[in-house]
């Protein structure tokens, strides 16, 4: 036993140690997830913006470039010497002055065009006129025709092929525009940035043509594909597709859920930056940290059990007898309480009329509900067979289904019923059924869980309040606001042809008596006077005291006036007895008497004030004539 014991707190010990390492790893792994995301969102959006801005640097240094050009005062006065019938030595001049720019700034074209005379001069030697009307030559007539100064464009060169032009006008002295200065380039430096990106940041990096994506796969991008984990080139075509003239960032899903994508139109170079940053890294980096920390932490948890082992089994046996026996105490002790708590838990499932769950139907079972699990069927069995037979009515219309399902609809979530059961004893006891009710999404319907709890000691506690709360401390009788209560009940329950008698009573000169014998011999007196009183009367008659020394009785159903008048002889008689005292050292004797009124019900009054007022009327007749005797209203 002690060696199971021992196992079993070892590999409790061991377990504790694992899971709270797991749960912690999980922990900080919900915690820092939002940050690897954000940190690879943020890598994807800066190298888009610095992408961006270069692409921007870029052309803006060309234009400089461009219009540093236009204000040159070699190119100005070629233009003013330009003449009809051109020579050889001015077109060499025109070539070596455009060849020199595109040397220096690395351009792929340069060019220069006079407003005069319309020819187009290139960095290679040939020269054309322009017309209007020509397709080839829109650029230029609509730069003459705008207000800008210059003009930036994409474009085919009839000897370069694709490439970006920036056209600057040439104005002289006056203003006058006598001409347009241009230089082509392509964007390889850009396309030179993707590597670095890749390398540094593990990015995949691409600038494409939305309009020749499938040709520039097959050519010039076919490198840059590669760096991308997920991405492809129909992928490619939907992402530039949803982009438009915008920016779009989205995370993948799937096998791609890793993969966070920005597209990003650069309309200067109407051309699309797509980036993928994927982390996976991240995620591998993160689980290796995780196995070496499960792989530490066994260890150290191995040197715990070691030292744990030690140290228990240093324990001697009656110290683990102790620790045991305050274990079951606790057990038991817990396990009473909730047994005082509550009797049975039971959960069904209303909407469909069932019980639910392996627990319930075991209970039912027990209870002798055989096997029906049908809720209605379950609950009217429960009724016949352990409700008291006076509360199944009430019972059965607060447990229907019927009736829980409206008041579910109601907005009530809870309901309380009491009633008489004898579920676990020979006895019926008092029994707190508690209800709460609950939508189960899982198969949309409503269930209620029932708590079933003895109250048997609360009700007796209760009765004994009520009792306190309606009775005289001195005589045991009801007390006046009591006494009338149970009169007015009485008399509402009454049936049709039932005679009752209303009877007021007090002691003769009882301030005398108090008076000679001093209070506590007249608290004595009335005590007896209500002890005499009560011997009188039957358990189902009401007999209460509402002043000082005045008491009422309603004596229910009674045989005719002469029963009544001989009743009344005797209590009168009863109520007849000496007492004795010492007053100034010499013995005193008094005679205790009654005066009694009654009045009947239904014929001197039907309800407690009338048969009050006839009754009080009656006692003050009696005492008009000389007390100590009664008097019967005679209506």
């Amino acid at each position: 036993m002690k060696n199971k014991l021992l196992l079993r707190t070892n590999i409790l010990l061991c377990t504790i140690l694992i899971v709270g390492f797991v749960s912690s790893s999980i922990i900080i792994y919900q915690y820092n997830i939002d940050a690897f995301r954000k940190d690879t969102e943020q890598i994807a959006n800066l190298t888009s913006e610095s992408i961006y801005y270069q692409g921007k640097s870029y052309f803006a240094e060309y234009i400089s470039v461009s219009k540093a050009m236009a204000n040159n005062s070699m190119l100005k006065r070629f233009l003013e010497e330009e003449t009809e019938n051109l020579d050889v030595n001015f077109l060499k001049q025109i070539q070596n002055h455009l060849n020199a720019y595109k040397k220096q700034y690395n351009y792929a074209s340069a060019y220069l065009v006079s407003t005069d005379t319309d020819r187009y001069y290139h960095f290679s030697g040939r020269y054309r006129t322009l017309t209007r009307g020509d397709p080839d030559n829109a650029w230029y007539y609509t730069l003459l025709g705008s207000k800008e100064e210059y003009s930036f464009d994409s474009g085919k060169d009839k000897y370069e092929g694709e490439m970006y032009f920036v056209d600057c006008k040439i104005r002289d002295n006056s203003g006058k525009v006598m001409g347009v200065i241009g230089v082509g380039f392509k964007i390889d430096h850009l396309h030179e940035l993707m590597p670095n990106y890749h390398e540094e940041y593990d990015l995949g990096v691409l600038l494409i043509s939305g309009k020749s994506i499938d040709e520039s796969y097959d050519k010039e991008y076919a490198e840059s594909f590669r760096n991308f984990k997920y991405l492809n080139v129909s992928m490619i075509k939907s992402i530039i597709e949803e982009t438009g003239e915008g920016s779009k960032s989205f995370w993948g899903s799937g096998q791609q859920r890793n993969g966070f994508v920005v597209a990003r139109y650069i309309p200067d170079l109407k051309y699309y930056l797509i980036i993928e940053n994927d982390m996976a890294k991240l995620w591998e980096s993160f689980y290796r940290q995780l196995i070496i920390g499960i792989s530490v932490t066994s260890l150290i948890a191995l040197a715990i059990l070691v030292i744990f082992n030690k140290v228990i089994l240093s324990y001697n046996e009656r110290l683990l007898k102790v620790v045991v026996s305050q274990e079951m105490e606790y057990h038991n002790l817990l396990h009473g309480t909730i047994k005082k708590l509550y009797m049975a838990i039971y959960e069904f499932d209303i909407t469909n009329n069932r019980a639910f769950g392996e627990g319930t139907r075991r209970d039912l079972e027990l209870l002798g509900i055989n096997n029906s699990f049908n809720y209605q069927e379950a609950i009217k069995s429960i009724a016949e067979k352990y409700v008291k037979k006076e509360f199944r009515k009430d019972f059965l219309t607060a447990t229907s289904q019927k009736s829980l399902l409206n008041a579910y609809d109601k907005g009530i979530r809870e309901i309380s019923h009491v009633c008489m059961m004898n579920t676990h004893w020979e006895d019926y006891h008092w029994v707190r059924i508690q209800v709460q009710l609950f939508y189960y999404s899982s198969d949309k319907s409503v269930h209620m869980i029932v708590f079933s709890q003895d109250i048997n000691d609360e009700k007796k506690r209760e009765s004994r309040l009520l009792n306190m709360a309606e009775t005289d401390p001195l005589t045991g009788l009801y007390n006046k606001s009591a006494t009338r209560e149970h009169i007015c009940s009485a008399l509402e329950q009454t049936e049709k042809g039932d005679v009752c008698a209303f009877v007021i009573t007090d002691i003769d000169y009882f301030k005398s008596v108090n008076d000679t014998f001093g209070h506590a011999t007249g608290d004595r007196v009335i005590k007896d006077f209500a002890d005499r009183l009560k011997k009188q009367f039957r358990n189902m008659d009401i007999c209460g005291r509402v002043g000082g020394d005045e008491f009422i009785v309603l004596i229910r159903d009674i045989s005719g006036n002469d029963w009544l008048v001989d009743k009344i002889k005797k209590l009168s008689d009863s109520l007849r007895w000496e007492i004795s005292g010492t007053e100034h050292e010499s013995n005193t004797t008094r005679t205790i008497s009654a005066s009694i009124g009654v009045a009947r019900y239904p014929q001197d009054g039907k309800d407690f004030d009338t048969l009050y007022k006839n009754a009080d009327a009656a006692l003050y007749k009696a005492k008009g004539n000389g007390r100590n005797g009664f008097i019967i209203h005679d209506s």
